[in-house]
């Protein structure tokens, strides 16, 4: 999952554990935290998701991808928009 240290992610992520699914979060912790998912088993990926390497490996041999990165205020993304590509 991408974007799954975030609100919704942390949300989503204890609802797919809890239905017996194994979850790796990939998340560059820009606005989420690993403490909103303490205690939960996951497999953690800390990076950017323009980052091609780190991506590649946080999706090896995964069978779905939820994706939620995105950055948090579209103003932001309109004044910055390096920020959202690469």
């Amino acid at each position: 999952m991408t974007g799954g240290a975030g609100f919704i992610g942390a949300t989503l992520v204890p609802m797919l554990l809890a239905r017996g699914y194994r979850v790796r979060v990939l998340d560059n912790l820009s606005v989420g935290s690993k403490q909103a998912l303490a205690g939960s088993d996951v497999e953690w990926f800390v990076g950017d998701i323009r980052d091609r390497a780190v991506v590649e490996a946080a999706v090896e041999n995964v069978h779905g991808i939820v994706h939620l990165a995105a950055p948090t205020s579209v103003i932001d993304s309109q004044l910055d928009p390096c920020m959202t590509s690469k």
